[in-house]
């Protein structure tokens, strides 16, 4: 092979004699050619690949845990936010439950799922505070209308159900 030339990628892959017989056929009948046809075979069976080995509610969570830190940086929003890897347990679960809230209720507006949200987490014993804390459970954001919280916050609502949205279609 000449210098400065890569070889083609090879992928080999077994066509059963039917399915080659249906692309013989197919070709025969049409102007496609056999290679766009297998190309076609391939993309279809690479998609139900995918929709097969779909993301986990645990991979959801994460994603947006990740992407809600980030956003959280870049307000300085200083409340104590690890990466997913070192998030404690208690905080995981919390994210898996409110992805599961956004895949059940898909049409739910921002403003019902910070109520949803606060009422979960006064179900947890949970309580009004002036700032975030897990061992006394309590959080600036519980019994306040969705209205009455500062921008960053609505902004951080409205993200985490467009990200679950995104990545459950």
């Amino acid at each position: 092979m000449p210098k400065g030339i890569k070889p083609k990628a090879k992928i080999n892959i077994t066509i059963d004699q039917d399915v080659f017989n249906g692309i013989e056929t197919v070709c025969e009948k049409t102007s496609l050619s056999r290679s766009a046809w297998i190309n076609f075979i391939l993309r279809r069976e690479v998609e139900k690949e995918l929709k097969m080995n779909r993301l986990t509610i645990e991979d959801i969570a994460r994603i947006a845990h990740q992407l809600l830190k980030t956003y959280r940086e870049t307000i300085n929003d200083d409340t104590q936010y690890e990466d997913w890897d070192k998030t404690e347990d208690w905080q995981k679960n919390a994210a898996i439950k409110a992805v599961k809230h956004v895949i059940d209720n898909p049409d739910e507006t921002p403003a019902e799922h910070h109520k949803a949200w606060s009422d979960r987490k006064i179900m947890e014993g949970w309580k009004h505070g002036k700032k975030k804390d897990p061992e006394k459970k309590t959080h600036p954001f519980i019994n306040i209308d969705y209205e009455n919280l500062p921008e960053e916050q609505q902004k951080k609502a409205e993200l985490f159900q467009n990200t679950v949205r995104a990545l459950i279609k």
